[in-house]
Order: C-alpha cells, then structure tokens, then sequence
C-alpha cells in the first residue's frame, strides 16, 4: 500500500461498540478518548454503543452521564439513545423515570 490508511468513524465505532458490548465500558471510553485525540468526531452511533453497554452492564447512571455528554457534544440523541437509557432505568426497577423518557420522546 503507498497510502498510510487511517482509521475512520467506522472503524473507532466498531471496536468501541465491540468492547461495549462485553461490558468492558472503561476501555470503551479510552477509544472514544483515542478517537477524539486523532480528530475524528464521534457520531449518534458512537454514544448509542456507549448507552447499549451500559444498557447491557444495568449501569443507569453511566449511561445519564453519557446521554448528557452527548448533548454537551452537539449531538442529538434518537430512538436508539432512549430506548437505551430506558432500558437502563428498567433494568434498576425505575421504570416511571423509564415512561417519562418516553413521554419525552413522544412530544
């Protein structure tokens, strides 16, 4: 190859949805920190791995802090992001904050 290859959003997404998905969320968080540092901007699909990790771990308080991250980032949510932060906040047996976000979601 005479061209050096980078690593795009996909790529990043890939291994941060990958490690997400078997509850290894700290180092799901130090890819989003090395995707950043290489300037590629993580995207809805970037945080929705996030949010689905912690969906998977019954970490709710993980998964507010990411959602908000997400919002600080300029980035908007969709029904990925709330159904699982939703999922997050049944899972901790909270399921009238869980009806609220649906509310949210549906006005």
């Amino acid at each position: 190859h005479s061209e050096a290859l980078s690593p795009d959003q996909v790529s990043y997404n890939t291994v941060i949805s990958g490690l997400a998905k078997e509850a290894r969320l700290p180092e799901a968080a130090a890819w989003l920190d090395k995707m950043k540092a290489a300037d590629v901007l993580p995207t809805v699909v970037t945080f929705n791995a996030l949010l689905n990790g912690c969906a998977e771990a019954s970490r709710p308080d993980e998964a507010t802090t990411w959602f908000e991250e997400m919002s600080r980032q300029g980035i908007s949510p969709d029904t990925v992001s709330f159904n699982a932060l939703m999922k997050c906040y049944c899972r901790r047996g909270d399921a009238a904050l869980a009806v609220r976000l649906l509310d949210d979601l549906r006005s």
